[in-house]
């Protein structure tokens, strides 16, 4: 072979080369056309071979948006993404309906019935002869010196279409003048136009001298899908005072099996 044809020779081979070097580097910006292809495209380049054998090898757009360089960047890519997918998909499994069920923000998200006197205090504001011990800085109070007279605190929520089951929960404290007759009561339920759901009752006859907290799950009932009012109801009679104090309540939608 002639000097000008080995020097013909080289040129060629030196050209195919670069092809070849392009071709992988545009294989790995659309994720390779194979795991070779983008393996060398790792080799070749940092930043876009990286990202050529995050798609690659991972099969997700997730990793090829935030891998770094080399198999190393997509692999914690694809991880970081199907952690935050399942982080979600977990929360969204249990939603919280209430606005303002630890009273915190006072009288926020409740409505009372009749308005002619609050049910939401400041716990330094309840008389002394029935504070019950400080659990937070504001309680729900219903009752006390009510005389027969129902009473209902109460917000409208959303029950979502996919609900399962509901869970309601909080704390109660009852404090009475009465004997262990039961006379005065107190619910937490939930009405809809067609229905009510009871989740808890209480009397003066369950008074005691702590906070004691409630919990129930139940199938939704019919519930699922429908604007409900949850609500405290008090009813008195026309003798001695019982107080229903209620604090930190919760109304979960239950969604996932």
């Amino acid at each position: 072979m002639t000097l000008f044809a080995r020097l013909l020779l080289v040129v060629s081979v030196l050209g195919l080369g670069c092809g070849s070097v392009t071709a992988r580097t545009d294989g790995a910006a659309t994720g390779g056309t194979s795991g070779t292809d983008a393996g060398r495209a790792g080799t070749d380049g940092a930043g876009t071979g990286g990202v050529g054998t995050g798609g690659s090898a991972t099969g997700g757009t997730g990793g090829s948006a935030t891998g770094g360089s080399g198999a190393g960047g997509s692999a914690t890519g694809g991880t970081g993404t199907g952690g935050i997918g399942g982080a979600a998909g977990a929360a969204a499994c249990h939603v919280e309906l209430l606005t303002n069920g630890s009273f915190e923000a006072g009288n926020v998200g409740w409505t009372a019935s009749p308005t002619d006197r609050r049910l939401i205090y400041l716990f330094g504001e309840v008389d002394p002869t029935v504070v019950p011990p400080k659990e937070s800085d504001y309680v729900a109070w219903l009752g006390y010196s009510v005389v027969s007279q129902t009473v209902t605190l109460s917000q409208t929520i959303h029950i979502p279409a996919g609900t399962t089951s509901i869970t309601v929960s909080g704390s109660v404290y009852i404090q009475t003048d009465e004997d262990r007759t039961p006379y005065d009561f107190g619910y937490v339920e939930t009405t809809t136009s067609s229905q009510t759901d009871p989740e808890m009752s209480w009397s003066n006859s369950n008074a005691a001298d702590v906070w004691v907290p409630f919990s129930v799950t139940r199938p939704q009932n019919g519930l699922a899908g429908q604007t409900a009012t949850f609500r405290m109801r008090v009813v008195m009679d026309d003798a001695f005072n019982t107080s229903f104090f209620f604090d930190n309540l919760s109304f979960i939608a239950n969604l996932c099996p």
